[in-house]
C-alpha cells in the first residue's frame, strides 16, 4: 500500500517543519523562533501583572526604498532615536522588536511596546515626529492591542515559514522574522548558555573547592526551570526585570508622594501657623472641604502628619511624669533610713 502525505499536509507552508531539515542554519533558527515567541510571552504576563497595557507598531521605511540593507539601518535608528527621547521624557517602555522583509524586498518593523496607559498619546506623538509619512501615521500603523488579542499579536511578529516538500520529504525555511527584545536585561545569551549546558556529570566537590559551587547551583535551578517550561519564573532569576522593576516603583513612588502633597493641600487652610492644630472639616468657612466623603476623609488622613503642638504637649507630660518618679524616689529614701542627704530641689 502507497502511502500519500496529501491528506496530512493540507498546504505546503507552515509554521513548523513536517520533515526532517537539512540545513542546521534553519533548523537553529526555527529552535530560536520557538524561544522568542515563549519569551514574548512573559513580557506580556509581565506587563499584565503590572497593569501595563501593549501597543501594536508598524513602522515602515520611508527612503532607501530599493536598498535592503540601507532600509535595515534606516528603521532601526530611527527607533532608537524614539527609545531614548521616551526614557529622557521619563516614558517607561520594553517590548518585542521584529524586522521582515516586504513583497518589495525592504524591511518594515513591527513592535509590541508595553507602557502606560496615561503615555499613550506621548509615545505616539514622539513616533510620528519621527516618521512623518503619511502611510506612517494611519490607523494600522499605531494601534492599541485588545487584552484578548495579545497573544494572538505576539504571534503574528514571531513570524516564521517553511514550506514542506512532500515529494521530497523535505521542509526549507523560506521566510523568518528577526526578533530582538528591548527595555529589559540582555539575557538570551544567558538563557541559551543554561538551557544548552550538560549538567548530568556535576562534580560538586571540584567546583566547591573553586569557590564556584554557587553559581553552579543558580545555573542549575535556572536549566532546571526552562525543561520544565517555567520560563517567567527563570527569566526572573536571570534578573530580566530588575531594573526595570526599580524604574516601574520609582515612577510610582514619585505619583505617591505628588498625590500626598495635593491630599495636605486640601486639608489645610491657607492661613494657618504651624503651632495651630489642623482640624479643617470642622472650621467654619472652609466650604472647598465641605464635598469630600467620609471614605475620602478616612483614605486621606492616612497621609497627613500629626500636628507639631500635640508632639510637644506629649513630650512635657512625659518629662514631668519622669522627674516626679525621681523626687518621690529620693524621698522615700530619706524616710526610711532616717539619714541627711543635701538633696537640691
Amino acid at each position: 500500500m502507497i502511502v500519500t502525505y496529501t491528506e496530512n499536509i493540507k498546504k505546503k507552508i507552515n509554521n513548523k517543519p513536517s520533515f526532517f531539515v537539512s540545513n542546521s542554519n534553519e533548523y537553529k533558527k526555527y529552535k530560536n523562533h520557538n524561544r522568542n515567541f515563549f519569551i514574548s510571552s512573559c513580557l506580556n504576563h509581565y506587563a499584565d501583572s503590572q497593569k501595563m497595557v501593549p501597543l501594536f507598531l508598524t513602522l515602515t521605511c520611508e527612503k532607501h526604498n530599493d536598498n535592503k540593507g540601507l532600509s535595515k539601518n534606516e528603521l532601526n535608528n530611527r527607533f532608537n532615536y524614539i527609545r531614548k527621547f521616551l526614557e529622557k521624557n521619563n516614558i517607561i517602555n520594553f517590548g518585542i522588536k521584529s524586522l521582515e522583509l516586504t513583497k518589495n524586498n525592504i524591511y518594515h518593523l513591527h513592535t509590541v511596546m508595553f507602557c502606560f496607559k496615561e503615555d499613550i498619546e506621548k509615545i505616539r506623538e514622539i513616533t510620528q515626529s519621527y516618521f512623518k509619512n503619511e502611510i506612517n501615521k494611519n490607523e494600522l500603523s499605531f494601534q492599541k492591542v485588545r487584552r484578548e488579542t495579545n497573544q494572538f499579536v505576539i504571534g503574528y511578529i514571531n513570524k516564521i515559514e517553511f514550506n514542506n516538500d512532500i515529494e521530497k520529504q523535505e521542509s526549507k525555511l523560506i521566510s523568518y522574522s528577526e526578533i530582538s527584545f528591548y527595555g529589559i536585561e540582555k539575557i538570551i545569551k544567558e538563557y541559551d548558555r543554561i538551557y544548552k549546558k550538560d549538567f548530568s556529570e556535576i562534580d560538586f566537590e571540584r567546583y566547591q573547592r573553586l569557590g564556584i559551587l554557587e553559581n553552579i547551583k543558580r545555573d542549575l535551578k535556572i536549566h532546571n526551570l526552562i525543561k520544565s517550561k517555567k520560563l517567567f519564573t527563570a527569566l526572573a532569576e536571570l534578573g530580566a526585570f530588575t531594573k526595570l522593576s526599580k524604574k516601574i516603583n520609582s515612577r510610582r513612588w514619585k505619583q505617591q508622594r505628588v498625590n500626598s502633597q495635593e491630599i495636605k493641600k486640601l486639608f489645610s487652610k491657607k492661613l494657618h501657623t504651624r503651632k495651630m492644630p489642623l482640624s479643617p472639616m470642622n472650621e467654619r468657612g472652609n466650604q472647598e472641604n465641605t464635598y469630600i466623603t467620609k471614605k475620602e476623609r478616612l483614605n486621606y488622613l492616612s497621609y497627613i502628619p500629626p500636628p507639631i503642638s500635640r508632639w510637644k504637649e506629649w513630650f512635657h507630660i512625659q518629662k514631668g511624669k519622669l522627674l516626679n518618679t525621681y523626687f518621690n524616689t529620693i524621698k522615700l529614701m530619706i524616710i526610711n533610713t532616717g539619714e541627711n542627704y543635701n538633696v537640691i530641689f
